[in-house]
């Protein structure tokens, strides 16, 4: 078959893109997102296994106070996998939290 007389055409992307490559850069979404965060959500590692939510809370609260606190477990086994976050109130006492 002649590729003149083949008339198919692919159909147009679903996100409404024609090339394949990556999204474009958008960082005008990146700048408002930061307003949004007020970097007050820390990410904890070398947490010990046995220590608890509240043990952490307690930890953090020396710095400001502490809106919550995750411990990362595995689904199954439910043991600590020894990371986790702790979001403060303010974007100043997690930076407080950073120093200390």
């Amino acid at each position: 078959m002649d590729r003149e007389t083949d008339s198919r055409q692919r159909s147009a992307s679903p996100n409404g893109r024609a090339d394949r490559g990556p999204p474009p850069d958008r960082r005008d979404d990146r700048e408002e997102d930061a307003s949004v965060n007020p970097g007050s959500n820390l990410f904890v590692t070398g947490i010990h296994p046995r220590l608890t939510e509240e043990e952490v809370t307690r930890l953090f609260e020396k710095y400001g106070d502490v809106e919550k606190c995750n411990i990362m477990r595995d689904p199954h086994t439910r043991e600590s996998r020894g990371f986790g976050f702790v979001k403060m109130v303010t974007a100043e006492q997690a930076d407080a939290a950073k120093e200390g």
